[in-house]
């Protein structure tokens, strides 16, 4: 070789990450050690990896995953692609959830779908955390279910709106996080996960909005006389502008 020379690497060698700004995600320690361990299959690997992450991201005690998302996660099935000469990513991506499950790298539970929707399966952390949260949807949804009705197990979980977030609002920062729990513990569950989708569809993405919805929301559910009812407005695509209110504030406080 010559001294001179510098080795250039292969063409898809790893550059290393960028210089400020990289995002910390809490996983299990022993999941680097104990689980990946008896993980034969690059592909669970890189499913169990990636579901530990994408848990980690979202709130914490009552963050779960919902396979039908995951089958389509662009950037999970980039994952799974040139896995497999025989299976397409989608393919290669449910047998590696399957032997996940299998081997209790993470648990499911499955979920009704609601009008005319396909069944869905929760997905969950195999930690104290997530066996508890697991139990509780169960038991919730087995009550519901034992009055003749499908369990609204989507709303259950306050991860729910953390999920949404980060799908479609953008990145989470601390200070946003803690305004998106005060919406949690100020309004339903419910109503905080339908507003969020209103402005998702309105394309704006915006906290402040969300809330004005939720005060509209409050405001004519207490002029109705009706406080614990849901009032939709008549057309779900209405603008929301009444939020003059949160405008005015500080930039930084509702974003």
């Amino acid at each position: 070789m010559n001294p001179g020379r510098r080795f250039a690497g292969p063409a898809d060698a790893f550059v290393g990450f960028p210089a400020g700004g990289l995002e910390e995600v809490l996983i299990p320690a022993r999941l680097l050690t104990d689980l990946l361990s008896r993980i034969d299959s690059l592909a669970e690997t890189r499913l169990t990896l990636y579901c530990y992450q994408q848990i980690g991201r979202l709130s914490g005690q009552s963050a779960w995953l919902r396979a039908r998302d995951l089958r389509s996660d662009p950037d999970l099935l980039n994952l799974m692609s040139g896995l497999s000469e025989l299976h397409s990513p989608r393919k290669v991506l449910d047998d590696a959830l399957e032997k996940a499950l299998v081997r209790n790298a993470l648990l499911g539970l499955e979920l009704p779908g609601a009008d005319g929707e396909p069944d869905d399966k929760a997905l969950f952390p195999n930690t104290e955390a997530g066996r508890r949260l697991r139990a509780e949807m169960d038991a919730a949804g087995t009550a519901v279910r034992g009055n003749g009705s499908v369990p609204p197990i989507a709303r259950l979980a306050e991860s729910e709106p953390f999920r949404l977030y980060h799908q479609n609002f953008g990145l989470l920062t601390p200070v946003l996080a803690d305004q998106l729990r005060s919406l949690i513990e100020e309004f339903p569950l419910s109503w905080v996960c339908e507003a969020m989708e209103i402005a998702i569809a309105r394309n704006k993405k915006a906290l402040a909005y969300v809330k004005a919805i939720l005060n509209r929301w409050e405001r004519e559910a207490r002029e109705s006389g009706e406080p614990d009812g849901f009032p939709r407005p008549r057309d779900p695509m209405e603008p929301y502008d009444d939020h003059s209110e949160w405008t005015s504030r500080p930039r930084g406080r509702w974003e």
